[in-house]
């Protein structure tokens, strides 16, 4: 029996509330990224040594001085970070978010975790992979069309679609 998409039958007003958080979250959690803020990205993560990320084309890392130091170098040169497609999941005192990352001409399917500790929701789990190219799908605009431009990634955000 397959789900239909909306709202779950079982969620709650509360839900939404939570799931709204979660994506204030995100964004904040993204806008530390796009802007090298290393102190706001530390304050996002629980201080635990099972956190893990792993970074496209990079090892995995777990425990929360390694994933630090990964995020400060990073963070050192951020990158031009484009967030698509955000779905906040919901368990209870658990939440994963999943995305598109766009940086450059680079699609990256991301997931976010994220774990409440009776006072905040904060990440645990970062993991980012690269889409193949045969997989996505830039449409230009029209307005590029008839100006005769070519469309870039990022003039047609409004139009991506990954199949």
């Amino acid at each position: 029996m397959s789900k239909k998409k909306g709202t779950p039958k079982n969620q709650t007003k509360a839900d939404l509330i939570e799931k709204e958080r979660l994506q204030f979250c995100h964004e904040t959690f993204y806008d530390a990224f796009a802007t090298g803020d290393f102190e706001l990205m530390e304050k996002l993560w629980v201080e635990h040594d099972g956190i893990y990320i792993v970074h496209p084309g990079r090892p995995p890392l777990q425990g929360y001085d390694d994933v630090m130091t990964s995020w400060k170098n990073i963070l050192e040169n951020p990158p031009d970070i484009e967030v698509l497609e955000a779905e906040v999941i919901l368990f209870n005192n658990f939440a994963v978010i999943n995305c598109i990352e766009v940086i450059g001409d680079y699609y990256l399917s991301t997931s976010n975790g994220l774990i409440y500790n009776d006072e905040e929701w904060l990440f645990f789990y970062h993991h980012s992979s690269p889409i193949m190219s045969e997989f996505i799908r830039v449409e230009e605009d029209d307005d590029d069309e008839r100006q005769g431009k070519e469309a870039t990634h990022r003039d047609n955000k409004r139009k991506r679609q990954i199949n």
